[in-house]
C-alpha cells in the first residue's frame, strides 16, 4: 500500500468514526443526510465510495439508515459556496468538507451543522487549536 492509499484509508476511517451517532439519531423518522464536498475534481468519487464502505462497517446503510450526497467543484470556490449554502438551507445533518480550503469555506458559512473535516494538517492550517 502506498502513502496515498494509506492516507486515504486513514481519512475514510476518521470520517466513519467521526460521524456523531447522536446527530444521526436526532434525525428522528427521516433518514439523516451526509454531504461530502470538495474543491477537487470528481476523481475523489472513488474515495466517497470508501466512506460508504467504512460507514457500512459501523452499521450505516445508504438508503436505509443514511443518505450520502457528494459534490466536487473543480476548484470553483464560488460554486463551493453556492452548494454549501444550499446544503445549509436544506439542513443536512453532517457536512464532510474535503481539503483544507473546503473546510475553511465551510467553517465560514456554518456553525450549526457538524463538520467532519478531511484536511492534511488542521492545526497548521489553523482550523483547530490542537488535536
Amino acid at each position: 500500500m502506498n502513502r496515498r492509499d494509506t492516507l486515504r484509508m486513514l481519512g475514510l476511517g476518521a470520517v466513519a468514526m467521526g460521524v456523531p451517532g447522536s446527530v444521526l439519531a436526532a434525525a428522528g423518522d427521516r433518514i439523516p443526510r451526509i454531504a461530502v464536498i470538495s474543491l477537487h475534481a470528481p476523481a475523489l468519487a472513488a474515495d466517497v465510495d470508501g466512506i460508504r464502505q467504512e460507514l457500512q462497517k459501523f452499521g450505516y446503510l445508504e438508503g436505509k439508515t443514511i443518505e450520502i450526497e457528494s459534490y466536487f467543484t473543480n476548484g470553483d470556490k464560488q460554486r463551493t459556496r453556492d452548494i454549501l449554502k444550499d446544503l445549509i438551507d436544506k439542513e443536512v445533518d453532517i457536512i464532510v468538507p474535503w481539503t483544507t480550503a473546503t473546510v475553511q469555506i465551510a467553517m465560514e458559512m456554518t456553525r450549526s451543522i457538524p463538520l467532519v473535516m478531511i484536511a492534511s494538517d488542521p492545526v497548521q492550517a489553523k482550523l483547530v487549536p490542537s488535536l
